[in-house]
Order: structure tokens, then C-alpha cells, then sequence
């Protein structure tokens, strides 16, 4: 899977899926897409957000397994770093709710450890950058 940590301003975007967990957007890469492509992709079905500017410099990857009918499922994420035009977020039936998070609050209501360093590190990327 790809996804984006998207910022706006001093902002990161963090949705809650239907099964309750808290995460930036993200999803499967389908066939014939690059990672990026994937990334835009699903942030544009998840939220309606086109147009992000990518920071340069930025990837990280995580890996988890998730139970998925009764079986352990080993999987990716790659995530990327964009900062978005708008905050006008259109959520995707996927989701039940979205919010722009200051990097304290985010880290504080993200659900998985995984994702926990993945905005870690990007926030640490951020504040290296002159």
C-alpha cells in the first residue's frame, strides 16, 4: 500500500476508518501504477484532494501483519509527503471522520505504532529541512 502524510500549514490530515483506527490516507497499488500514482490516488477516492505538492526527500516504509479472515496477512506501506492545497476534505465511504491535527495531537490519536513512526519520522524530516 501507498498513502500520504499530507500537511497543511503546521497541519497533518488523519481519517478514521470504519473500523475505527485513525491514519493518514492511503491504500493498494493496483496493477500498472507506480507507488506515487497510488498514493494520488487513493488520497483523491479517500478525501477529494487533488494537487498536492510532494516534499522531496521524504519516503517511509512500514510493514505489519493484519488478520484478514482469520489469517495473518504480511503488509507494506510507503508513505510519502505532501502538503495540500485545501483542507476541504470529501470523505470516502471508507472513513467516518477526518481532522487536521497539529504533530502532538496526531501522534497522540493515531491508532498503530506503525503509523506513530511514520509521522515521527516525517515530522523529524520537517524540522532537519532548512
Amino acid at each position: 500500500a501507498c498513502g500520504f502524510i499530507l500537511l497543511r500549514g503546521d497541519r497533518t490530515l488523519l481519517l478514521r476508518h470504519a473500523e475505527g483506527h485513525w491514519a493518514p490516507p492511503k491504500g493498494r497499488v493496483e496493477p500498472g501504477e507506480t507507488e506515487i500514482e497510488a498514493a494520488h490516488r487513493e488520497l483523491a477516492e479517500e478525501t477529494g484532494l487533488t494537487g498536492g505538492r510532494i516534499i522531496d526527500g521524504f519516503h517511509h516504509e512500514t510493514s505489519y501483519l493484519k488478520r484478514r479472515d482469520g489469517e495473518e496477512i504480511p503488509k507494506r506501506v510507503l508513505f510519502f509527503l505532501a502538503e495540500s492545497p485545501s483542507g476541504d476534505v470529501q470523505l470516502s465511504d471508507e472513513h467516518t471522520a477526518f481532522d487536521w491535527l497539529e504533530w502532538d495531537a496526531a501522534l497522540a490519536r493515531t491508532t498503530h505504532d506503525t503509523t506513530r513512526e511514520a509521522l515521527a519520522a516525517a515530522r523529524e524530516f520537517l524540522q532537519q529541512q532548512p
